[in-house]
């Protein structure tokens, strides 16, 4: 599973970086429906390993039909270029998997706290909101990023001019959409929560209230945070998502120690992550200045 998902990873941003935005948007369909007519097939074999499998066949199929649109370029790839690559990049993966495990803890810590501190019902409560508030701002991003991702590794390799203002068009219509999404969460999912989901579940609408900002800043921030990949700053990177880590916890715990009240506990946990959010956004800006007037460092290699 780990060998398909690479392969599925490393053609998917091969179109990516040829900016081959439409080949990625039949992947991720093909990978969708692929996968769900063979999970229900497997599932239909009583096997317990079904959705596990279809879902890796469903990436399979998909990184298939990326490797066969983009033949001609892995064919072009001799064994000595593949070489000088691994060469100029082998500390991309050093640097940049302890920043992704970070950052998934992150965003998966306010779940486990607010289970330990106040039972499972009230994590589930919060799972539920998260998975409402923040699906569609994930969901966003990911396409905003995958485009951007390609847009700015293009223009960082044909010199084709500062990164600057592409950073701050992309942010403030970013921004744009965000905000009106928050207000819109806030005022609506206290009463649509019941309504929707069953009076069981009103708690979730009130705490999707409260994720509504960090969401917000999220959907802004998450997208630029192409930055690093693109001027491969990892060790800032790093940096950031342990800074995140660190105001969840303390935020959190700090919260429950002064008051106990699974609110204030939930505003603080949200509030550090909107906050750690709004330090990802300006270390990218910070990065992309400096870029710009030719001083930005790289972890290694140039923008392949």
């Amino acid at each position: 599973s780990v060998l398909m998902l690479a392969a599925f990873t490393i053609v998917s941003q091969l179109s990516i970086r040829m900016r081959d935005f439409r080949a990625v948007a039949r992947r991720n369909l093909t990978q969708a429906w692929s996968a769900a007519i063979l999970q229900v097939a497997f599932a239909a074999t009583s096997n317990a390993s079904g959705l596990l499998a279809g879902q890796m066949a469903g990436r399979g199929f998909a990184a298939g039909l990326l490797s066969w649109r983009n033949r001609a370029l892995l064919r072009a790839r001799t064994p000595e270029r593949y070489r000088d690559l691994l060469r100029s990049f082998w500390r991309f993966p050093l640097v940049f998997t302890p920043a992704a495990l970070l950052n998934t803890l992150g965003l998966t810590l306010p779940i486990i706290m607010v289970g330990g501190w106040f039972g499972a019902a009230s994590a589930g409560q919060l799972d539920l909101a998260s998975r409402i508030v923040l699906g569609p701002a994930v969901l966003l991003g990911a396409a905003v990023s995958q485009v951007l991702l390609g847009e700015m590794a293009a223009r960082r390799r044909d010199e084709s001019g500062p990164m600057a203002p592409l950073f701050r068009m992309v942010a403030i219509r970013l921004t744009l959409v965000a905000v009106p999404f928050a207000i819109l969460v806030m005022v609506a999912a206290p009463t649509l929560f019941p309504v929707v989901f069953g009076e069981p579940w009103s708690q979730a609408g009130q705490d999707a209230r409260l994720i509504a900002p960090a969401a917000a800043v999220s959907l802004v921030a998450g997208p630029l945070s192409q930055v690093f990949f693109v001027y491969q700053q990892g060790t800032r990177l790093i940096i950031v998502d342990a800074l995140q880590v660190s105001l969840v916890i303390g935020a959190g715990w700090l919260a429950f120690w002064k008051t106990g009240n699974e609110g204030i506990v939930l505003s603080a946990i949200f509030g550090a992550l909107a906050v750690s959010q709004g330090v990802s956004l300006w270390v990218c800006w910070r990065i992309v200045k400096a870029a710009d007037l030719g001083q930005a460092e790289d972890v290694g290699g140039g923008a392949e």
